[in-house]
């Protein structure tokens, strides 16, 4: 035993360190695979998207309509409480009177947003006509295109059928 037992303890150390290396290294790679996915995922998204292999993300627009009649709601309140308060009748102006003009506000935005949701049903209802009508002309062309293919389908094998009659596999007749 020429080295004896600082042999083992140098092979442990070394097996030690590279193992630490390799994972080092492993998390090194994770980081930059991960670097790469944020800048590149993007990129290939919107590529897909424009290629026509993926749909484009839905974006929803009822709660930004639904929270910006809300804002305008408490606006119109708060800019009539001002304008009461500077032509000083204020002192008239009760909570009841509050609670109405609450009221009103509320009404008033509850009868916009039905006419926004009636457009959009409206509008939902035209192109779910057109997608009706685009879905009919298609089928219309398919059965074109495959009446077409039958048709020369049929000649093709009318065609096949001469030339097996002939007696020759071209179609030629050979005897003289």
């Amino acid at each position: 035993m020429p080295f004896g037992k600082s042999a083992k303890n140098r092979t442990q150390v070394v097996r030690n360190e590279l193992g630490q290396s390799f994972g080092h290294f492993r998390t090194a790679a994770s980081h930059a695979a991960q670097g790469a996915a944020e800048r590149i995922g993007p990129k290939v998204g919107s590529a897909m998207v424009t290629i026509g292999l993926r749909k484009p993300p839905k974006r929803r627009r009822w709660p930004w309509i639904a929270g910006a009649i809300g804002v305008g709601a408490i606006a119109g309140v708060a800019v009539l409480n001002m304008v009461k308060r500077r032509r000083d009748q204020w002192e008239d102006y009760t909570a009841t009177e509050a609670g109405d003009d609450l009221r009103d506000i509320g009404r008033d935005a509850a009868g916009k947003s039905r006419g926004l949701a009636d457009d959009a049903g409206d509008k939902a209802k035209d192109l779910a006509g057109k997608a009706q009508e685009k879905a009919a002309d298609m089928a219309g062309s398919a059965r074109d295109k495959a009446g077409q293919l039958a048709d020369k389908a049929s000649a093709a094998a009318g065609r096949a059928g001469d030339k097996i009659r002939s007696g020759s596999p071209n179609g030629l007749n050979t005897s003289r």
